[in-house]
């Protein structure tokens, strides 16, 4: 398969994010004072990388060659369990909406990276207490199932303390808009009983933003449509009631035990 077909380096020829103005102020509510240096892992389009390059010293770094051509601060291509820079090169290191994309393997060397670069901070931002069943969708060209948005981990706040031993918890904060999880066993049966068009309803299509996904496996695009299915729709409603809502989004900022600045 041509690499530029793969999930991990689909062509980007636009920016289709969402700009999200929140979650911009929140970070720069908690970022310590005495940051002045900060890394950008999984940077993507540099939506958030850009508006920090404004106040800090910012290296942005991905894997797709694509996200990084609307990055306007200082950047690298490279896989983000590997960024070719010495140990503690930063004074904290960020990553925003990344590593819920990482397969376990992936995703321990990626969080082993982050304390190898960072001299005294690290700062993530998350989905929060995603039901990951809820967008499953299946590709039209290779027939397998797959979140939608690419997603393979999930996190609450008790998760993602947990995942730097040996590290203070500065800051741990949910934030954004309320979202309806999604019971287990109702998305069971609803793929069950239902065609992969009807899984996800139109209108959370609507506040998705995008009406597309691209196949983790095989890197197709596929459209969403939204077929309406009256059985869907039951198991949608059953759903509503008995699942309570939450923030979308969940931030920690990381403090090293032996935070001396140098």
């Amino acid at each position: 398969m041509d690499s530029k077909n793969t999930y991990a380096e689909r062509t980007y020829t636009e920016i289709t994010d969402i700009r999200d103005k929140q979650k911009l102020d929140r970070l720069l509510g908690v970022i310590p004072d005495e940051v002045k240096t900060i890394v950008d892992i999984g940077c993507g389009n540099g939506l958030i990388t850009n508006e920090l390059h404004k106040s800090f010293d910012v290296l942005g770094a991905d894997i797709n060659a694509s996200k990084l051509r609307f990055v306007k601060a200082p950047h690298i291509q490279a896989s983000c369990d590997a960024i070719p820079r010495p140990d503690k090169s930063f004074d904290l290191v960020f990553s925003s909406e990344m590593i819920e994309h990482l397969p376990d393997d992936l995703f321990d060397r990626t969080l082993r990276e982050f304390e190898r670069l960072s001299k005294h901070y690290i700062l993530i931002t998350v989905p929060n207490r995603e039901p990951l069943h809820k967008l499953q969708v299946r590709c039209n060209q290779c027939g397998r199932v797959y979140h939608k948005n690419g997603h393979l981990q999930n996190f609450s706040k008790e998760s993602i303390a947990g995942l730097f031993p040996g590290w203070k918890v500065a800051a741990l904060q949910e934030f954004g808009k309320p979202v309806r999880g999604y019971k287990k066993y109702l998305a069971r049966l609803k793929h069950q009983l239902t065609p992969p068009q009807a899984w996800i309803p139109s209108h959370w299509i609507k506040s998705q933003g995008v009406p597309y996904h691209f196949c983790i496996h095989c890197g197709a695009r596929n459209e969403l449509k939204g077929a309406f299915n009256p059985i869907a729709f039951a198991i949608d409603s059953v759903n509503t009631l008995i699942s309570a809502k939450h923030p979308s989004h969940l931030l920690i900022l990381l403090r090293k035990n032996d935070n001396a600045w140098e």
